[in-house]
Protein backbone atom coordinates (compact mmCIF):
# COMPACT_ATOMS: atom_id res chain seq x y z
CA UNK A 1 0.00 0.00 0.00
CA UNK A 2 1.44 3.42 -1.01
CA UNK A 3 1.25 6.48 1.63
CA UNK A 4 1.13 9.45 1.10
CA UNK A 5 4.10 11.03 1.91
CA UNK A 6 4.60 13.72 4.78
CA UNK A 7 6.41 16.15 2.78
CA UNK A 8 4.97 17.22 -0.60
CA UNK A 9 5.29 20.36 -3.02
CA UNK A 10 3.31 23.07 -1.90
CA UNK A 11 -0.20 23.04 -3.73
CA UNK A 12 -2.10 26.20 -4.74
CA UNK A 13 -5.09 25.00 -3.24
CA UNK A 14 -3.62 24.47 0.17
CA UNK A 15 -2.68 27.94 1.03
CA UNK A 16 -5.81 29.76 2.15
CA UNK A 17 -6.32 26.53 4.31
CA UNK A 18 -2.51 26.45 5.55
CA UNK A 19 -2.53 30.49 6.19
CA UNK A 20 -5.96 29.64 8.19
CA UNK A 21 -4.33 27.64 10.22
CA UNK A 22 -1.48 29.45 11.29
CA UNK A 23 -3.89 32.53 12.44
CA UNK A 24 -6.07 30.72 13.96
CA UNK A 25 -2.82 28.86 16.22
CA UNK A 26 -1.96 32.11 17.59
CA UNK A 27 -2.95 31.94 21.51
CA UNK A 28 -5.88 33.94 22.98
CA UNK A 29 -4.13 36.60 24.83
CA UNK A 30 -4.60 40.09 27.14
CA UNK A 31 -3.94 43.00 24.78
CA UNK A 32 -3.89 47.03 24.83
CA UNK A 33 -7.02 47.11 22.93
CA UNK A 34 -9.60 44.87 20.93
CA UNK A 35 -11.21 45.63 17.47
CA UNK A 36 -14.24 44.15 15.93
CA UNK A 37 -15.75 44.07 12.37
CA UNK A 38 -19.61 44.08 12.52
CA UNK A 39 -21.70 42.41 9.60
CA UNK A 40 -23.88 40.53 7.31
CA UNK A 41 -26.40 40.63 10.24
CA UNK A 42 -24.56 39.33 12.87
CA UNK A 43 -25.11 41.00 16.27
CA UNK A 44 -23.09 38.16 17.78
CA UNK A 45 -19.86 39.98 16.87
CA UNK A 46 -20.94 42.92 18.86
CA UNK A 47 -22.01 41.14 21.78
CA UNK A 48 -19.45 38.80 22.24
CA UNK A 49 -16.65 42.08 21.54
CA UNK A 50 -18.82 44.47 24.35
CA UNK A 51 -18.56 41.27 26.51
CA UNK A 52 -14.76 40.66 26.50
CA UNK A 53 -14.55 44.78 26.96
CA UNK A 54 -16.71 44.73 29.80
CA UNK A 55 -15.51 41.69 31.44
CA UNK A 56 -11.75 41.71 30.48
CA UNK A 57 -9.85 39.71 33.38
CA UNK A 58 -6.83 42.57 33.38
CA UNK A 59 -9.32 45.34 32.99
CA UNK A 60 -6.24 47.89 33.95
CA UNK A 61 -4.24 46.30 30.60
CA UNK A 62 -6.81 46.62 28.18
CA UNK A 63 -7.31 50.59 27.34
CA UNK A 64 -9.02 50.68 23.79
CA UNK A 65 -12.16 49.37 22.03
CA UNK A 66 -12.61 49.92 18.41
CA UNK A 67 -15.86 49.41 16.61
CA UNK A 68 -15.72 49.29 12.95
CA UNK A 69 -18.11 50.61 10.67
CA UNK A 70 -20.36 48.81 8.55
CA UNK A 71 -21.77 49.18 5.04
CA UNK A 72 -25.20 50.08 6.21
CA UNK A 73 -26.45 51.27 2.79
CA UNK A 74 -26.01 47.37 1.07
CA UNK A 75 -26.71 45.52 4.18
CA UNK A 76 -29.89 45.62 5.59
CA UNK A 77 -29.71 43.50 8.57
CA UNK A 78 -26.52 45.10 9.88
CA UNK A 79 -27.47 48.12 11.35
CA UNK A 80 -24.80 51.24 11.76
CA UNK A 81 -22.89 50.82 15.02
CA UNK A 82 -23.35 53.94 17.68
CA UNK A 83 -23.19 54.91 21.09
CA UNK A 84 -27.11 54.55 21.62
CA UNK A 85 -27.01 50.92 19.75
CA UNK A 86 -24.76 49.64 21.67
CA UNK A 87 -26.01 51.15 24.93
CA UNK A 88 -29.37 49.07 24.61
CA UNK A 89 -30.11 45.43 24.12
CA UNK A 90 -28.55 43.05 23.88
CA UNK A 91 -25.40 44.81 24.22
CA UNK A 92 -25.70 47.22 27.12
CA UNK A 93 -22.35 48.70 26.77
CA UNK A 94 -21.52 50.49 29.98
CA UNK A 95 -17.88 50.59 29.94
CA UNK A 96 -17.54 54.02 27.62
CA UNK A 97 -14.01 55.13 28.21
CA UNK A 98 -11.90 54.06 25.02
CA UNK A 99 -14.80 53.22 23.04
CA UNK A 100 -14.35 54.63 19.63
CA UNK A 101 -16.60 54.16 16.91
CA UNK A 102 -15.93 54.63 12.78
CA UNK A 103 -18.83 56.15 11.41
CA UNK A 104 -19.33 54.09 7.95
CA UNK A 105 -17.19 51.61 5.94
CA UNK A 106 -17.77 50.20 2.78
CA UNK A 107 -15.48 47.28 3.18
CA UNK A 108 -13.25 45.47 5.03
CA UNK A 109 -9.52 47.76 4.01
CA UNK A 110 -11.91 50.80 5.19
CA UNK A 111 -12.51 48.74 8.38
CA UNK A 112 -8.48 48.34 8.71
CA UNK A 113 -7.66 51.64 7.13
CA UNK A 114 -9.93 53.13 10.36
CA UNK A 115 -8.45 51.33 12.62
CA UNK A 116 -4.67 51.71 11.78
CA UNK A 117 -5.28 55.64 12.34
CA UNK A 118 -6.58 54.49 15.89
CA UNK A 119 -3.45 52.34 16.35
CA UNK A 120 -1.59 55.40 15.56
CA UNK A 121 -3.41 57.85 17.46
CA UNK A 122 -4.32 56.07 20.69
CA UNK A 123 -0.42 54.65 20.67
CA UNK A 124 -1.95 51.36 20.56
CA UNK A 125 0.84 48.26 21.41
CA UNK A 126 -0.97 45.44 20.43
CA UNK A 127 -4.74 44.46 19.37
CA UNK A 128 -6.57 41.78 19.55
CA UNK A 129 -9.21 41.02 16.23
CA UNK A 130 -12.63 39.90 16.67
CA UNK A 131 -14.34 38.17 13.97
CA UNK A 132 -16.67 35.25 13.43
CA UNK A 133 -14.01 32.83 12.72
CA UNK A 134 -15.08 32.07 8.92
CA UNK A 135 -14.38 35.91 8.00
CA UNK A 136 -11.56 36.08 11.02
CA UNK A 137 -8.26 34.53 8.00
CA UNK A 138 -9.45 37.27 5.67
CA UNK A 139 -10.02 39.67 8.03
CA UNK A 140 -6.36 39.61 9.69
CA UNK A 141 -4.88 39.32 6.41
CA UNK A 142 -6.03 42.49 5.51
CA UNK A 143 -5.36 44.11 8.98
CA UNK A 144 -2.02 42.73 8.51
CA UNK A 145 -1.84 43.97 4.82
CA UNK A 146 -2.53 47.47 6.27
CA UNK A 147 0.67 47.15 9.09
CA UNK A 148 2.73 46.96 6.57
CA UNK A 149 1.56 50.09 4.30
CA UNK A 150 1.54 51.80 6.98
CA UNK A 151 5.18 50.70 8.60
CA UNK A 152 3.42 49.18 11.97
CA UNK A 153 4.45 46.70 13.31
CA UNK A 154 2.50 45.67 16.45
CA UNK A 155 1.22 41.79 17.55
CA UNK A 156 -2.50 41.00 16.59
CA UNK A 157 -4.40 38.84 18.32
CA UNK A 158 -6.88 36.69 16.42
CA UNK A 159 -10.68 36.44 18.65
CA UNK A 160 -13.13 34.40 17.00
CA UNK A 161 -16.65 34.87 17.81
CA UNK A 162 -17.88 31.70 19.57
CA UNK A 163 -20.19 30.79 17.63
CA UNK A 164 -21.86 27.22 16.41
CA UNK A 165 -20.60 26.80 12.16
CA UNK A 166 -24.18 25.53 12.04
CA UNK A 167 -25.88 28.97 12.90
CA UNK A 168 -27.33 31.24 9.66
CA UNK A 169 -25.57 34.41 8.80
CA UNK A 170 -29.20 36.33 8.56
CA UNK A 171 -27.74 38.89 5.55
CA UNK A 172 -26.88 35.65 3.39
CA UNK A 173 -28.98 33.07 4.57
CA UNK A 174 -26.79 30.48 5.30
CA UNK A 175 -24.59 29.10 7.92
CA UNK A 176 -20.47 29.73 8.37
CA UNK A 177 -19.77 26.48 6.66
CA UNK A 178 -21.62 27.96 3.01
CA UNK A 179 -19.50 31.46 3.41
CA UNK A 180 -15.95 30.21 4.02
CA UNK A 181 -15.25 29.07 0.33
CA UNK A 182 -16.33 32.71 -0.29
CA UNK A 183 -14.36 33.95 2.27
CA UNK A 184 -11.43 31.80 0.54
CA UNK A 185 -12.23 32.97 -2.83
CA UNK A 186 -11.69 36.76 -1.74
CA UNK A 187 -8.38 36.11 -0.22
CA UNK A 188 -6.75 34.97 -3.64
CA UNK A 189 -8.51 37.63 -5.18
CA UNK A 190 -7.74 40.48 -3.01
CA UNK A 191 -4.43 39.21 -2.57
CA UNK A 192 -3.71 40.12 -6.90
CA UNK A 193 -5.09 43.31 -5.70
CA UNK A 194 -2.97 44.07 -2.74
CA UNK A 195 -5.80 44.57 -0.59
CA UNK A 196 -4.65 40.86 1.34
CA UNK A 197 -1.37 39.92 2.93
CA UNK A 198 0.09 37.46 0.82
CA UNK A 199 1.68 34.04 2.51
CA UNK A 200 5.27 35.48 2.35
CA UNK A 201 4.16 38.03 4.29
CA UNK A 202 2.08 36.42 6.40
CA UNK A 203 5.06 34.08 7.53
CA UNK A 204 7.52 36.87 8.06
CA UNK A 205 5.04 38.80 10.32
CA UNK A 206 4.57 35.51 12.58
CA UNK A 207 7.75 34.70 12.51
CA UNK A 208 8.18 38.18 14.36
CA UNK A 209 5.02 37.99 15.94
CA UNK A 210 6.06 34.37 18.06
CA UNK A 211 9.55 36.43 19.35
CA UNK A 212 7.86 38.85 20.66
CA UNK A 213 7.36 39.08 24.40
CA UNK A 214 3.15 39.00 24.10
CA UNK A 215 3.68 35.48 23.79
CA UNK A 216 6.65 34.44 25.56
CA UNK A 217 5.03 35.51 29.07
Amino acid sequence: MNEIPRIVEEAQKNIVAKMATMILSIPRLETDAITVFPGRGENVRLEYAVKVWQYSQFPGELRFFLVAGTEWKTEAKTPQPTLELLQGNPYNLRKMAGVYIQYHAHCTPDQTGWVLEKVRACGIKSLSLIAPPYHLPRAYLTLLKELYKQSICIPIIPLPVPTSPDTIVPEDGVDAWTLFDGEAERILKYQEKGDVATLPELKEYLCWLWKQPLLQN
